[in-house]
């Protein structure tokens, strides 16, 4: 198979098909009978797509929750081209099935929400193995996008990174008892929270640290202006919003750089 450096195979067994097999018939039951071999045939390597990358999760001793997924039971793949995975304290990945030699891979309109990543995962003819491309940040699925090239995905490399930074952002607005924690945790819900966290983790990773706080402060007030949203505290002007902006850089920054002697 063609693909970039530092892919991943899985190999697809007996399990992986079966369970493939079984949820495509399934699916082949909701649907008119014009539709039924198309819909089998793509929950078949959606299912296939979401067993592979929960095999390499798991082998990365990522806790999975494979039956709290929308894919993996009769009423959650609805729509049926859906192929999500849940990632505990994390959130959901989208599993993209892609033929080989196939330039982009398609990003189903129902999954262009909630997700924080996409992972396309490559198939050949015999279906013998699956392998793991890379990934696309949340972010950078827009409402329109419907194909993504595979020359633009990052690493999986880099994938162990961004799933850290989120997970442990993640932890500190969901469960930490620093004052401004439980703020943004009572008046933000969590959709809005996790929009919050994977633009967070943008500017850290790609702005110096002198304009980390001038690009936060614009996203808080575009996030946390109006409504009732953090009204007890709405900062006045900008040089309040500046602190409020800096003061969470410098929690995120703790957590963040953290070395694993520290955690």
């Amino acid at each position: 198979m063609n693909s970039p450096n530092n892919s991943i195979n899985i190999s697809l067994g007996n399990e992986a098909h079966r369970l493939a097999k079984k949820f495509a018939t399934e699916a082949k039951q909701l649907v008119p009978e014009l539709e039924k071999e198309a819909t089998g045939q793509r929950v078949y390597l959606n299912t296939l797509a979401v067993y592979a990358v929960n095999h390499y999760l798991t082998r990365l001793a990522y806790k999975t929750e494979l039956e709290g997924s929308e894919s993996w039971n009769l009423w959650g793949r609805s729509p049926l081209d859906v192929a999500a995975l849940k990632v505990t304290g994390i959130g959901q990945l989208e599993c993209c099935p892609v033929w080989e030699a196939e330039a982009v891979f398609a990003i189903p309109s129902a999954a262009t929400e909630g997700r924080i990543a996409y992972l396309p995962v490559q198939f050949g003819e015999q279906l013998d193995r699956a392998e793991l491309l890379g990934f696309a940040r949340g972010i950078e699925i827009l409402a329109d996008t419907d194909l993504f090239f595979i020359c633009d995905l990052h690493s999986l490399e880099e994938l162990i990174d961004y799933l850290y930074r989120i997970e442990s952002a993640t932890a500190f607005f969901q469960e930490g008892n620093d004052p401004l924690a439980i703020e943004f945790r009572q008046k933000m819900g969590w959709e809005l929270l996790l929009k919050l966290v994977l633009e967070l983790e943008v500017i850290y990773r790609n702005e110096s640290k002198n304009e980390q706080t001038y690009r936060v402060k614009n996203l808080l007030k575009g996030k946390l202006v109006g409504g009732d949203r953090l009204t007890a505290t709405e900062p006045e002007d900008d040089s309040k919003w500046l602190d409020l902006a800096a003061t969470l850089l410098e929690k995120l920054r703790e957590i963040w750089e953290a070395t694993p002697d520290e955690d």
